[in-house]
């Protein structure tokens, strides 16, 4: 099935690969009958993972990781209550370690909101500072 668009005005997404060579081909018939529209998909950065350890480093369960798999990027931020619950501690811990300045973040407008590579970073320092102690942190 052809590409609702012509193939030299194809998205391109934010690493600058055309979206057309991150997209499996069955995947981008899926996405081409359905009613996403390819600006949409472009900008939710559509793109195949083709192997079982790609699905597995995006955090999914073996059981999950089937491949290939047609996958969307992940938020750039979050807010605390959703950090909190993706890193399973209480909303009062999440926030108590952003004030204090081991979790990075950012003020827009009213709202603070944190960068997921910022989680990524404190979960690995509080791996490597106290290996077998960062659970009871």
């Amino acid at each position: 099935m052809p590409p609702l668009t012509p193939p030299n005005t194809l998205p391109v997404i934010a690493d600058g690969i055309p979206q057309e060579l991150r997209v499996l081909p069955h995947h981008q018939a899926m996405l081409d009958a359905s009613a996403i529209a390819p600006e949409v998909a472009a900008e939710r950065g559509y793109w195949s993972a083709r192997t079982r350890a790609e699905l597995s480093r995006l955090g999914f369960a073996d059981y999950q990781a089937l491949a290939p798999a047609l996958v969307m990027n992940e938020k750039l931020l979050v807010d605390v209550v959703e950090a909190a619950r993706l890193c399973a501690v209480s909303r009062a811990h999440l926030y108590q370690r952003v004030m204090d300045g081991s979790i990075a973040s950012i003020k827009i407008g009213r709202a603070r909101r944190i960068p997921m590579e910022a989680l990524r970073t404190w979960i690995a320092r509080e791996l490597e500072s106290a290996p077998g102690q960062a659970a009871q942190r």
